[in-house]
């Protein structure tokens, strides 16, 4: 016992391959160079920069790219990145990354965006936040620590961003 005959190894090789295949090809799209996390529904392709930038210069740069600052606009989108955001704790602990959303008036909405299927609400905020205090921060951001969330920041300050396309089906 637990070795396979010429036969049975034959068929795992042929279910093996057919599932591979299957999984390329039911996909066959890929994310542009660069764009390394993919979810897949909605075709969505995000980039995490290397680099840091303000808010406007990091939508300047998105949309030079052909893309947007992230839009997390859907519950099972949110829930998506935070766990990918998790999943790179190591690399990206206590760094925090532009989104798309911006206060205008103190509504804060997704930038651009003027579909709002799944609008930006207090309760996505980390506790604390946003800050009604200090008005000049108007900026959202996703901070990766302790607890994943957004936050309200100056647009003037340089983070990370995150830029995103969606690839067509």
């Amino acid at each position: 016992m637990g070795r396979f005959g010429s036969t049975q190894v034959a068929s795992l090789l042929i279910i093996a391959v057919t599932i591979f295949s299957t999984c390329t090809t039911a996909d066959g799209l890929q994310c542009p160079p660069g764009y390394d996390m993919h979810y897949k529904p909605g075709q969505l392709c995000v980039y995490l920069s290397s680099d840091t930038a303000t808010w406007g210069h990091a939508k300047a740069i998105c949309e030079n790219r052909g893309a947007r600052v992230l839009i997390l606009d859907t519950l099972e989108v949110i829930r998506w990145f935070s766990t990918q955001m998790s999943l790179k704790m190591e690399t990206w602990l206590d760094r925090s990354i532009w989104m798309g959303g911006k206060a205008d008036g103190g509504i804060w909405q997704w930038n651009g965006y003027k579909n709002n299927k799944f609008p930006i609400i207090l309760s996505d905020f980390v506790s604390g936040k946003p800050d009604i205090v200090n008005p000049d921060k108007k900026c959202l951001a996703y901070h990766v620590g302790k607890i994943n969330g957004w936050i309200d920041m100056d647009c003037s300050t340089k983070y990370y961003y995150a830029c995103q396309i969606y690839i067509n089906p």
